[in-house]
């Protein structure tokens, strides 16, 4: 009886202390107010497929937002984004940071133009983004805002002849008022 009741003491424990951090980190990440927050997916297509060579590489991303609830818009309900841009790259330069611009177009007929930096690390087979900036235009102007994708990336591809033509990554996005 002694060893449950230790047992279940630690369990409460432990559970009050992973929710307390949890709040701690989630108030660490923006002082301002939560306004927009969206279920993302995206895939990314690389050509050529990239190696561990660096060349000139032809990048598209595809990307859904939603589920998605703003507190200010509540006609917000989903979206998309996409590009096509090139860089000369390898899949090392899978890790590299830098500023980019994302349009969002939202189920509203609206869009926002979303400039950010990035920065991203590989873990486990994992590739995680993190894009933090500020809304710079259209609905939405003036908030900051982050996004996080992780990616199924197998980088042993990159040995292969082909190279990584492609990753799929699910995540957030959050918009500050």
């Amino acid at each position: 009886m002694h060893l449950s009741s230790t047992f279940l003491r630690r369990a409460v424990l432990g559970s009050v202390g992973a929710a307390a951090c949890s709040l701690a980190l989630a108030s660490t990440a923006s002082a301002d107010p939560v306004d927009v927050t969206c279920v993302t997916s995206a895939d990314l297509s690389f050509s050529p497929g990239l190696t561990f060579a660096t060349t000139p590489t032809s990048i598209t991303t595809a990307g859904q937002l939603g589920p998605c609830v703003s507190l200010s818009d509540p006609t917000v309900t989903s979206g998309t984004h996409g590009s096509t841009f090139s860089r000369t790259t390898s899949c090392i330069g899978l890790l590299n940071t830098g500023p980019g611009t994302r349009v969002f177009h939202w189920s509203n007929g609206q869009t926002s133009s979303f400039t950010f930096s990035s920065t991203s690390t590989y873990v486990a087979g994992q590739l995680v983004t993190t894009l933090r900036g500020t809304i710079t235009a259209g609905e939405f102007a003036g908030s900051s805002a982050v996004q996080v994708a992780t990616f199924a990336a197998d980088l042993t591809k990159c040995l292969q002849p082909g190279g990584l033509t492609g990753a799929t990554g699910v995540g957030n996005l959050t918009i500050y008022l």
